[in-house]
């Protein structure tokens, strides 16, 4: 079965997301193991997985349409 343009988006979000979420966590152990104080606040924990989620569509749409010139051209 083909998926559609739409599933791609929502696929990327969601790998997007967790890539932020995980992001965040990272820099929460460093912070931890570096015995520091944490200076994150919401916002910025927002921005991160924001940006993920940005990124994921940014590559679902070049790839979207890379694969459609291919179909284009064959």
């Amino acid at each position: 079965m083909r998926r559609t343009g739409f599933a791609w988006c929502v696929e990327a979000l969601g790998a997007g997301l967790l890539l932020g979420i995980g992001a965040r966590l990272a820099m929460r152990v460093l912070s931890w193991l570096a015995r520091t104080a944490s200076g994150f606040s919401t916002g910025g924990s927002v921005e991160i997985v924001v940006f993920g989620a940005l990124l994921g569509l940014k590559s679902v749409a070049r790839s979207l349409t890379s694969s459609a010139r291919a179909e284009w051209r064959a």
